[in-house]
């Protein structure tokens, strides 16, 4: 900045004295340094003043889209700070139309001054010397001199040449403050955008296991979103599954996005059927919504044991479902966005996934750009499922949008994308028997004989039966009190793409998972350290919602390589 300075001065003191441009400098140094230009602005009027013996000064700036001239600053017997002239009015209007410093020695003959200003505030203005305040090219305003009050009372050439100069410098000065000041509300707004993505990051569900059977991402165009996913576990041992997009953009959206989430949380823990819960949705919606904001939302349930998806669509992009031979079938919306219009029935549709893969998305995957420039599509999106089709879900998602987004050009559109995926499960084998420690042992050679049928190697099959036998063991001591003939515990043994599922149902009271924590590995008091055991041997060990009629289900995974 200082050399811009430099660089203006040295056009605007041709014939100025040594006096005069020590001055200039002094003054434009101050504004180089300061971080106050309002106030450097007021010390250099008032210095100005008194270097060119000046009864009064203002300095005028442009502003309601350059269409008024106000007084940001006022010096001399009567302050005029506040007061707003037609930007084309009065002797300051003309000198930042012509872009021209102005000496009107005798107001009296001038058609362009406004004696309304004298009139009101009793002033008596005699002469004015008037610069405008313009840098590469941009009229910001003018600086104003009124009444020159040493010798003949008159402004000379010399004072126009030391005026129009530090009115230069000024201008850049305030310029480059607010450039410096528009940075500075550049950087807030950043990170309030950052904050209220970190605020959306929490309402999105945390990435679940690998071999979980709902996936789902979201790529914002901007810094926050308008799109939304969510699922989460029901009561009754399905899972509640949800895919929309906000009306509109930026913060606006995203709030209600935030809104919406929160609303769809607290109502499909209660209502279970998605027609009745987007019925409900819709009035919460109608009745809150402002701007007339509406959300397209596709959201359902689906059961992991039929690999049953129970579907509603309203307004939205169709899913896509893709069956077990690689066949598709689009669910189109029959009902409009939520919040537009009352009292509607939602229809829902039953799809039975058989180890197939149910397809979620938004607007903003159809419509996203490749790599080549072309607009991705629903052809492109079948084409891209297809082309990753023998990565998991989660993987397969990821590389799904990575041509959208592995490109030089702006996002269009937020990305969200979704997938329930049946996973097959192929049951090698059920065993039943009471909750008396005497039929564990049964049990344990029961599960062993199908290890080895399976052709699990032999190492790892005595480990596995040992920490089932530990599971079981746990359920018989604090599910049934050490032991029960009327208490029943089933293991199904079961193959699942990359491994064993080792499903453990029984009908004791049900029980907080969050009690069953392993003991210390310090304390040596006999019992408690198969729980231990089981979490270092399986990948995964998860307390899920029992089917009806039973009191707990444990679901123990461990990934191998089967035949």
């Amino acid at each position: 900045m200082e050399k811009e300075q430099k660089e203006l001065l040295a056009d605007k003191i041709g014939g100025l004295g040594q006096a005069h441009i020590e001055v200039l400098a002094d003054m434009a140094q101050s504004f180089a340094e300061s971080l106050d230009i309002d106030d450097t602005l007021r010390t250099a009027l008032r210095k100005t003043m008194q270097y060119l013996d000046a009864e009064a000064g203002s300095v005028f700036l442009l502003v309601d889209n350059d269409e008024i001239l106000e007084c940001r600053a006022s010096e001399g017997p009567v302050d005029i700070t506040g007061l707003r002239l037609p930007a084309g009015q009065g002797i300051v209007g003309q000198t930042v139309q012509e872009n021209d410093t102005l000496i009107i020695r005798d107001v009296s003959k001038s058609k362009s001054f406004n004696v309304a200003v004298d009139e009101d505030t009793g002033f008596q203005t005699r002469s004015i010397l008037c610069a405008p305040l313009t840098v590469r090219g941009e009229r910001l305003g003018a600086l104003e001199l009124i009444n020159k009050q040493g010798s003949d009372g008159l402004f000379s050439d010399r004072d126009r040449s030391f005026l129009s100069a530090l009115a230069s410098s000024a201008a850049l000065a305030m310029l480059n403050a607010r450039m410096a000041a528009d940075l500075v509300e550049q950087e807030k707004v950043r990170k309030e955008l950052e904050m209220a993505r970190e605020i959306q990051n929490s309402l999105l569900p945390p990435m679940p296991p690998q071999d979980a059977p709902i996936h789902g991402l979201n790529i914002p165009a901007r810094g926050v979103s308008g799109d939304l996913y969510l699922f989460f576990p029901l009561s009754n041992g399905r899972l509640f599954f949800a895919l929309g997009d906000v009306s509109g953009k930026g913060i606006h959206a995203a709030l209600f996005m935030a809104k919406t989430v929160s609303l769809i949380r607290a109502l499909a823990k209660l209502e279970h059927s998605p027609g009745k819960l987007f019925a409900r949705l819709n009035d919460e919606i109608r009745e809150t919504a402002s701007r007339g904001m509406f959300i397209t939302l596709a959201a359902g349930t689906f059961d992991p044991a039929s690999g049953k998806v129970c579907m509603t669509n309203a307004g939205h992009e169709p899913p896509l479902f893709r069956n077990i031979d690689g066949e598709y079938v689009a669910y189109p919306a029959d009902a409009p966005p939520l919040g537009i219009l009352p009292d509607l029935v939602f229809e829902e549709v039953e799809i039975m996934l058989e180890g197939g893969a149910f397809y979620l998305f938004t607007d903003g995957m159809t419509e996203g750009f490749d790599s080549e420039g072309q607009a991705l599509g629903v052809a492109g999106v079948k084409a891209a499922i297809e082309q990753h089709q023998n990565l998991n879900p989660q993987a397969r998602i990821q590389a799904m949008v990575e041509p959208l987004t592995d490109t030089d050009t702006q996002l269009r559109d937020d990305i969200t994308l979704l997938v329930v995926e049946h996973q097959p499960i192929q049951v090698l084998a059920k065993i039943e028997v009471s909750a008396l420690p005497t039929n564990l042992k049964g049990l344990r050679d029961g599960l062993r004989e199908v290890l080895v049928e399976n052709e699990i190697d032999k190492a790892l099959v005595e480990k596995l039966v040992l920490a089932v036998g530990e599971a079981v063991m746990n359920v018989v001591q604090h599910g049934f009190d050490g032991g029960g003939a009327e208490g029943r515990i089933t293991l199904e043994v079961c193959k699942e793409r990359d491994g064993l599922l080792f499903r453990l149902m029984d009908n004791a009271p049900s029980m907080d998972p969050a009690e069953v924590t392993p003991r210390d590995l310090d304390d040596i008091r006999p019992g408690g350290l198969g729980t231990h055991f089981i979490r270092e041997l399986m990948d995964s060990v998860e307390f899920m919602p029992p089917p009806a009629g039973s009191g707990n289900l444990l679901e123990m995974r461990k990934r191998i390589e089967l035949l």
